[in-house]
């Protein structure tokens, strides 16, 4: 006799497993039994899933999360599995295999229809709880837990049992499908070193994204996990060393770390809707991530005064462009001890252009600019209180007296820097500076009326720098005032300014 189901469980079921391309079974009384030629759903770790399929000696990693419901909400982390309760981690890929030869399955989970769990979450401050029946339930189950199917799905990896007892897939079986899509690459995101984003509505409205393989011309594979590498079906984005942390989640970037220098040229998706395949144009993955850069004072503090003031609670703005500085002391702007930090185009000394700073690359073409190498030197001799003095800048200090947005390759990440971004009449943007705010408790600050080097002064007591590349005035009244060097900067801690009294 057959048992009786419930009408409410059904529905259920077969509403969450709408489109996909393996049945759910009929609730069964007792545990199924594998044998040869079955079929099964099964957690696969990361590493395991993905060997067969790549062409690259390093692991792919588990995922490591920080927002610890998003691992267990199954709109964003579908086709995944997590082995407990805590969040913590994304474990692997849920996928379709067919047992081969004989497996012991002894000791592991088996999931049937009577299994159901219940999972509560709380996303954006909003508590939902969602109940998975059956197969859905190895959404938070062991490794190689599995749920015996009764057809053939339309995909799947082969099963071996190894002679020590440890278990092998092979290469995913089954039809592939060529997808057309655009594809937009860049290295500026808040999500990774670099991004790639696929816009093809065949891979937007799949229902589950199993997994992710970007391959290269010169032969390597590199396999994507959810939440960290696949978000949105067709947002695909990865680290190779220099981002550590992305929205608080440590990253993992051991596998991808070969990347940069290579060609992408294809992305494998494995999808509810089987698997699907789409070539890219030849796309460039440049190593160069970080650069020292000569950045005009305007651009410069464009973004540094129109932020919000965490302290005041105030939008600050200024609408003004910072402006060179014109210098009539002309060796001044030419002495890298009175104006450290900042750079000149004219060689006769007659202003400050801007400032220098690391600078991450995002969204730009670098070959229409000035790239200063260590073979470059610049000769500068200026005149003093003591004779003439000349000065041979080599390498990256030759960027003092060079063209704005002029560079220099950094080999290693900076601790701060702006991103770079080409907007869409395709001038240079840069954001703020990276780096968290420090408050220095011990500071003081002395304001001047009178002083010959302006209008006012601001002395500053407990700061300690060596060079200071700029610095932002903000007013509780929501202004904000860039600094330049030398008419507003001078011995770190003085500072002053004209309000239009003093020409």
């Amino acid at each position: 006799m057959k048992a009786r189901k419930s009408l409410a469980v059904c529905l259920t079921a077969a509403l969450l497993t709408a489109g996909a391309a393996f049945s759910v079974n009929a609730l069964p009384e007792n545990e199924k039994i594998v044998e040869d030629g079955s079929y099964l759903l099964m957690n696969i770790p990361y590493h395991e899933f993905y060997q067969a399929e790549l062409n690259n000696d390093t692991a792919v990693d588990v995922y490591t999360s920080a927002t610890k419901a998003k691992v267990r909400t199954g709109t964003l982390a579908g086709g995944s599995y997590h082995v407990d309760d805590s969040g913590d981690r994304i474990d692997g890929v849920t996928f379709p295999v067919k047992v081969t030869g004989t497996v012991d399955l002894s000791g592991l989970t088996q999931v049937t229809d009577r299994d159901t769990l219940s999972i509560t979450v709380t996303n954006r401050g909003k508590e939902s709880t969602t109940d998975y029946y059956g197969s859905q339930v190895l959404f938070e189950r062991p490794t190689y837990s599995y749920y015996v199917l009764d057809e053939a799905p339309a995909f799947y990896k082969e099963l071996r049992q190894n002679a020590d007892g440890s278990f092998s897939f092979g290469k995913a079986q089954g039809e592939v499908t060529e997808v057309q899509a655009q594809a937009t690459f860049t290295r500026a995101s808040n999500y990774g070193d670099y991004q790639l984003n696929l816009d093809a509505e065949e891979l937007q409205t799949v229902g589950t994204v199993y997994g992710v393989i970007v391959s290269t011309k010169e032969g390597t594979d590199y396999g994507l996990r959810h939440m960290e590498n696949i978000w949105r079906n067709t947002n695909l984005a990865w680290c190779t060393g220099d981002t550590t942390v992305v929205h608080g989640s440590p990253t993992s970037s051991e596998h991808y770390a070969s990347m940069p220098g290579q060609t992408l040229t294809e992305v494998t998706y494995f999808t509810d809707e089987g698997i699907k395949k789409v070539s890219l144009p030849d796309i460039y993955v440049d190593p160069v991530k970080y650069v020292l850069m000569n950045i005009p004072y305007a651009d410069f503090y464009q973004n540094e005064v129109n932020i919000s003031n965490p302290r005041a609670g105030i939008e600050i703005n200024n609408d003004v462009p910072v402006d060179i500085y014109s210098s009539a002391t002309k060796s001044k702007t030419l002495n890298t001890g009175l104006a450290a930090g900042s750079y000149h185009v004219n060689a006769d000394g007659s202003d400050i252009t801007g400032v220098t700073y690391p600078v991450k690359l995002g969204d730009i073409d670098l070959t229409e600019y000035r790239q200063v190498t260590d073979a470059d030197q610049v000769e500068i001799t200026t005149s003093g209180r003591g004779g003439t003095t000349t000065t041979v800048y080599e390498g990256k200090d030759a960027l003092f007296q060079s063209d704005s947005y002029s560079y220099y390759i950094l080999t290693e990440a900076p601790a701060y820097y702006k991103t770079v971004n080409t907007d869409e009449n395709g001038q240079l943007t840069f954001t703020a500076d990276n780096t968290a705010e420090t408050v220095i408790e011990e500071a003081s600050a002395e304001l001047l009326t009178e002083t010959k080097y302006g209008d006012y002064q601001l002395n500053v007591g407990g700061l300690e720098a060596n060079t200071v590349y700029g610095v932002v005035l903000y007013t509780n009244e929501g202004n904000a005032y860039g600094l330049r060097d030398l008419e507003n900067i001078w011995r770190v801690n003085n500072l002053a300014w004209c309000t239009g009294f003093t020409d």
